[in-house]
């Protein structure tokens, strides 16, 4: 697997009553002003997309992978 370092968006979501941040991938057309960078491993790269491994904090009900555009890797 390939380390690459993924830009996310963090968003205000309401959990159990509390305000708290969640980290989002970006989507096409998403700006990336402020965006953070985290790393990730790449599991394979196709076109203009790679799929990757998202670490357990962005992990959602079991989905672990996710497909994301290029442009959101370094």
């Amino acid at each position: 697997m390939v380390k690459a370092l993924l830009y996310y968006i963090r968003q205000k979501v309401l959990k159990n009553g509390f305000l708290v941040y969640r980290k989002v991938i970006p989507t096409k057309g998403t700006p990336l002003d402020g965006a953070k960078k985290m790393e990730v491993d790449v599991l394979e790269v196709t076109g203009e997309k790679a799929l990757i491994l998202l670490p357990k904090m962005m992990s959602y009900e079991g989905q672990n992978t996710a497909l994301v555009d290029l442009i959101y890797l370094e």
